[in-house]
């Protein structure tokens, strides 16, 4: 039976009508009535000058999407930088962008980037130059060089993403190219828009294009095997993704009984401050047609933090809940777009799973988009539900000048207890000409404020006023080997709703951009003296001394076979004593399809403050390792295997004893502070045989090691080894996912 309905939607299904080969030669005859566009300028530096080099892009729409082709002067004695990275990675190497703003907004943009290696990036473009790679979206690429130029050609089919409703016979868009020489650090663009501007998207070019009809169901069937080393478990399982797309207005995104996390493992933190780790979203359903519900707050918050579906029960010993199935809906119609989603998590022996609701609007005019969205969950093992309601305004008065904000409003009940909370900010952006950039923001939060149910915050309880100005010289001599500079100056208030005073901070911040591709970053930070409200999670505030801190990065030039980097920070620590930190990171690029980076970060400091219970806190004389290892090999163009490691040592002595008193001092306390040793690691190797756009083979083995013990130090050597001994994950991984 389940065989006659896969056959069964497998006929039903349309696909993409192959009229067109996706080989970058650029040969066919379509090409020769292309639309053209030439007339690129210098837009990094941001001169605007006419190029040394030029590129010529062409533009055709066909029933299957857009095709687009780029032609690329590089003569002989220009190098050309081919390194291939996995999706998603930063290239550095020769590259084309592609950016387009399908629903004609002016605000919301998809990019589709391209490097000489054939490697690629995908993402999108939020609240004008807001990027965000976590989409990956179904196209074509290929590549082709001659002596003289290389060539990329693109298809990008309109069931790829959400477009606006055309009018009659035509529909509009609005488009942005760039190419990127990497071995001079050049950026030629077409219109001559940057993201140092505040309406980056909004200065796209329009471009009226035949509207045509498009639909796509997609199903992406797949199965998991896994093998469990430290018990010797075995596991098979196996779920679907549906894109449903009847036209260019709805689409309806289905998973059912899905297996995340697994292929793309997150980074190791360890986190003693009382502000939670922020991890960004891989999964497919949570990152396709998802940015409708993409919002983002001050101070790094997000309104809908899709990480929190699928992640831990509520009770800790049930362990990460599984999904059962989500449904997404979004469309649009006139000027609107609207959508919903709603997942739910299976339940554990020991716990109960949540499940996330949301509903969005939004109105999309000339000048000002307003928007509104209503988010819902339920935690039953709490006895908590949890609504967050927002209204979201976005206003581009004039040219290089725009206006954000939102008002926030939410609601919890938790075993009959109610308690409301209020948010609200407002940021402005001017750029007045190239050379300069101001911007202000405020924004209050209440102590009762409180998104995390469905969301991310960084902190609640808090007022502050930020102001920034930036100053750019992008003008030098022919015989200088600078390229462009910046000077940043900011200045940030905040106190929390009570009025206690936190530090005011005061940052300068220097950039050179050098001719050879090099960087050099100086950074110095003056923070007054000012009460910390966050260290004793709710006890007494802890009042902190005048602080200074300085920061220098230097970016080696990112050409030739090694590549490197290396930053020192000093910064304060609690009272009076520093920490200092070095983190070098090297690259070795043995040849296009093979490369090897390490970054060895160490950090020692006299005074790290930890709390420990009410208001008793306590310092460390401590040392960090927190040591990175990658390799990306690419055997053939469909194959890639990717070996990462990672160590975190951390070796703290204890030092003193605190108690924190109602005015804020930190008074000493009598008694002994123990010594204490953390050493994580984590190792993922992973070969994945692509099938075709967003179909694949992927084998992976994942260990893990996690050693914490209130004891004497440790050297180094032994701590790592502990951490690799004390195993917390040992497993072999299979999955296969294949669209039909």
């Amino acid at each position: 039976m389940r065989a006659l309905i896969c056959l069964a939607l497998l006929l039903g299904s349309p696909s993409l009508a192959e009229t067109a080969v996706i080989d970058g030669r650029l040969d066919e005859d379509h090409w020769q009535d292309a639309r053209v566009f030439d007339q690129f300028v210098t837009t990094q530096p941001l001169t605007l000058a006419t190029p040394q080099y030029p590129t010529r892009v062409r533009l055709v729409a066909t029933a299957d999407g857009l095709l687009i082709g780029f032609e690329n002067s590089h003569p002989p004695e220009l190098s050309r930088t081919r390194a291939k990275k996995p999706r998603d990675q930063s290239l550095e190497a020769d590259r084309v962008s592609v950016m387009i703003d399908f629903q004609n907004n002016g605000s919301t943009a998809y990019e589709f980037t391209v490097s000489l290696a054939n490697s690629i990036q995908d993402g999108i473009i939020a609240d004008q130059k807001r990027f965000s790679y976590d989409w990956d979206g179904f196209w074509e690429h290929a590549v082709s060089e001659s002596d003289t130029h290389w060539y990329v050609e693109l298809r990008v089919p309109w069931s790829a993403v959400p477009a606006a409703k055309g009018r009659g016979d035509q529909r509009n868009i609005n488009v942005f190219f760039s190419r990127v020489i990497h071995e001079r650090g050049i950026r030629y663009s077409f219109p001559g828009a940057s993201w140092e501007r505040p309406t980056f998207v909004a200065d796209f070019h329009p471009v009226s294009v035949p509207n045509f009809k498009s639909s796509l169901l997609d199903f992406f069937p797949y199965a998991t095997a896994i093998r469990d080393e430290r018990n010797g478990d075995e596991d098979f399982d196996g779920g679907l993704d549906l894109f449903w797309k009847p036209n260019g207005n709805h689409q309806v995104t289905l998973t059912i009984n899905p297996d995340f996390g697994q292929v793309e493992s997150d980074d190791l933190i360890v986190n003693f401050s009382a502000v939670e780790a922020f991890f960004s979203e891989k999964r497919p359903f949570f990152t396709e047609n998802q940015a409708l519900f993409d919002m983002s707050t001050t101070k790094g918050g997000r309104l809908i933090h899709t990480r929190r579906i699928g992640a831990s029960h509520d009770n800790p010993e049930a362990g990460p809940a599984d999904i059962l199935a989500a449904l997404k809906y979004t469309g649009q119609a006139a000027n609107w777009e609207f959508g919903v989603f709603g997942a739910a998590e299976d339940d554990a022996d020991t716990a109960q799973g949540s499940d996330f609701y949301v509903a969005r609007a939004r109105y999309n005019g000339q000048r000002m988009r307003i928007g509104a969205v209503a988010g819902w969950t339920d935690r039953p093992t709490l006895d908590r539900d949890a609504l967050m309601t927002a209204v979201d305004l976005e206003f581009k008065p004039k040219p290089g000048v725009l206006v954000r904000g939102q008002i926030i409003n939410t609601r919890a009940e938790e075993a009959g207890e109610k308690e409301d909370g209020r948010g609200a900010w407002v940021r402005a952006d001017w750029s007045p000409n190239d050379s300069w950039s101001i911007g202000g923001e405020m924004s209050r939060y209440d102590a009762s404020y409180d998104i995390n149910d469905l969301g991310f915050m960084s902190r609640n309880d808090v007022e502050d006023m930020e102001l920034n100005l930036t100053r750019r010289k992008r003008t030098f001599s022919a015989k200088s080997p600078i390229q462009e500079q910046e000077l940043e100056g900011e200045l940030a208030f905040s106190q929390n709703t009570a009025g206690d005073h936190l530090p005011v901070a005061v940052e300068l911040a220097h950039t050179t951009q050098f001719k050879n591709t090099a960087e050099l970053e100086i950074v110095m930070e003056h923070e007054t003296t000012g009460m910390d409200d966050r260290v004793t999670r709710g006890n007494n505030l802890v009042r902190y001394p005048k602080q200074t801190l300085f920061y220098v990065n230097y970016v080696g030039p990112s050409v030739g076979v090694f590549r490197y980097d290396l930053s020192f920070l000093l910064t304060p620590e609690a009272m009076n004593e520093y920490a200092w930190e070095v983190e070098p990171s090297f690259a070795l690029f043995i040849n296009d399809n093979l490369n090897l980076s390490l970054q060895p970060n160490f950090r020692k400091g006299d005074e790290w403050l930890i709390w420990e219970r009410d208001n008793d806190l306590a310092s460390f004389r401590h040392e960090t390792w927190d040591t990175a290892l990658n390799l990306d090999w690419f055997p053939a163009r469909s194959q890639e295997l990717r070996l990462k490691f990672q160590w975190i040592g951390i070796s703290a002595r204890g030092r003193d004893r605190y108690r924190a008193a109602a005015d804020g001092t930190l008074n000493p306390v009598a008694g002994p502070v123990d010594d204490f040793v953390v050493s994580n690691s984590g190792l993922q190797i992973r070969y994945r045989y692509l099938l075709g756009p967003l179909t694949e083979i992927a084998a992976v083995y994942s260990r893990g090691g996690d050693y914490a013990e209130m004891e004497r130090t440790l050297g180094f050597s032994r701590l790592f080894a502990a951490g690799w001994r004390e195993t917390i994950a040992d497993q072999f991984f299979l999955k296969v996912r294949y669209r039909l």
